[in-house]
């Protein structure tokens, strides 16, 4: 994935922080209209979005000096201002999500947005001259709607707007948007640049409903647009509606698709329901082998109040040997699907086994990382297996697993094994177990899932 690539999945990743956005907004301004409608998008940054990302208005006069340049310190406040809630640059202990904003946030702030006082000097050379007589007067859903038809069509002319059809990425006259999305915003001052966004990125649902040949037209699109992060060889029809139906997210948006399967090239998914009628889906990623000495420390990242995370490396609880054992890393992604209730407790459960008639070399351990610290299990049996159970407090609509989890193969290598025992990653499975998490409402029904440590399926 290019760092393009990266920056762009990063504006449909709700956790971007402010600065993050503002050095995207310095390397990418073609990518303001993302940055505007994110919701850490500050008051600034958001106003300097909107002036790059609002259509150019047809019969506007010649551009004229924009606005007064604001300083880095002026945004910095005011972002900061805008993200706690205090009237004061600096808050003494507010949390947020589990942050705290202090003055630290404020220096670093400063530091990283210091870039918009020349994205703003740019946009001034573009900025149409206000109160153009024949320009445009829209600029909300309701503005729109008051509009006659002779006058839409006058007002945004030209005006396209890509969307996601059957027929793959196609550019559509945004009046014809406008006239099916505004309806359903009238009284709400629905601004139309929030419209012209709704919809120009290629969703699952949509590509579901298509048949084969459009399918296969829509993939092909896909692996050549700049913002998609898989290959063109792991971006085929077939691939991508099995991804749509098994990660099951909620947004159905397939840029977040491309980015969990970078992950995730091996993967399981079963589906979970409750006595209650709470349900979820699972996927249970599966990554690749990683040899003793290329196992990595992880953790060790800064964190908001300036202390640093606890490092770990993958294995340590079960005594890892880095000459002769191997990692296989595992991911959990969960998802509610109960539809339009409220975030539930999720759970999930696993069991590693020795697949049946199968006579591995090495000892396999599961091994889970958690924020208390890391746990290992004792060594698969011959058919008896080791589990690992999990449950998130935080009701969530969706919880990528921050946790580390992985199979430990101890003796991997070995004077008869030199190159590892290679033929031991289709004798370890991986099944799926229900895991309830809470005894009052039992799990009463779990899809069947099971996959091997190759990526093979029984």
């Amino acid at each position: 994935m290019t760092s393009r690539d990266t920056d762009w999945a990063a504006l449909h990743d709700p956790q971007t922080t402010p600065e993050h956005l503002a050095a995207v907004a310095q390397r990418h301004p073609e990518f303001a209209a993302a940055i505007a409608v994110h919701p850490h998008a500050y008051p600034a940054l958001r106003e300097w979005a909107l002036a790059v990302s609002r259509p150019t208005e047809v019969g506007a006069a010649a551009p004229v000096a924009g606005p007064a340049p604001v300083s880095a310190a002026e945004l910095a406040v005011d972002a900061l201002a805008d993200e706690s809630g205090a009237d004061a640059p600096c808050s003494s202990g507010r949390p947020r999500r589990g942050l705290w904003i202090t003055c630290a946030a404020v220096v670093a702030l400063i530091a990283a947005i210091a870039i918009t006082q020349s994205i703003v000097m740019a946009v001034a050379n573009n900025a149409p001259t206000a109160g153009a007589e024949d320009s445009s007067t829209a600029s909300d859903c309701d503005q729109y709607l008051a509009l006659t038809s002779e006058q839409r069509s006058s007002d945004f002319a030209d005006d396209t707007v890509a969307r996601w059809d059957e027929n793959g990425l196609t550019l559509v006259p945004v009046t014809a948007v406008y006239d099916a999305q505004c309806p359903a915003h009238a009284g709400e001052g629905y601004p139309l640049y929030e419209v012209d966004t709704m919809g120009d990125d290629p969703r699952c649902d949509v590509f579901l409903g298509l048949s084969d040949d459009q399918k296969n037209q829509w993939a092909a699109d896909l692996s050549s647009g700049d913002s998609w992060g898989l290959s063109s060889e792991r971006s085929s029809a077939a691939d991508l509606e099995t991804g749509c139906r098994e990660l099951a997210l909620p947004t159905q948006n397939m840029i977040r698709l491309s980015n969990y399967l970078v992950d995730l090239p091996n993967r399981m998914s079963w589906q979970t329901q409750t006595q209650l009628g709470y349900s979820w889906n699972t996927v249970l990623g599966v990554g690749g082998l990683v040899p003793g000495p290329d196992v990595v420390p992880l953790g060790g990242d800064l964190l908001a109040d300036g202390s640093t995370s606890r490092v770990y490396t993958p294995g340590s609880a079960c005594g890892f040997d880095p000459a002769t054992d191997a990692i296989v890393p595992l991911r959990l992604l969960m998802t509610s699907t109960t539809g339009d209730a409220d975030p539930i407790l999720m759970s999930a459960g696993w069991t590693l086994r020795v697949r049946e008639g199968a006579q591995p070399v090495s000892r396999a351990l599961l091994e889970a990382n958690y924020s208390s610290g890391a746990d290992c299990s004792e060594p698969v049996g011959s058919y008896d297996g080791a589990r690992t159970f999990v449950g998130y407090d935080d009701p969530n609509d969706e919880i990528w697993s921050t946790d580390a989890f992985s199979v430990v193969l101890k003796d991997f290598v070995s004077p008869q094994y030199p190159a590892g025992a290679i033929s031991d990653l289709s004798a370890y499975e991986l099944v799926a177990t229900p895991a309830a998490t809470r005894s009052e409402d039992p799990v009463m029904d779990m899809t069947p899932a099971v996959i091997r440590l190759d990526g093979s399926r029984p």
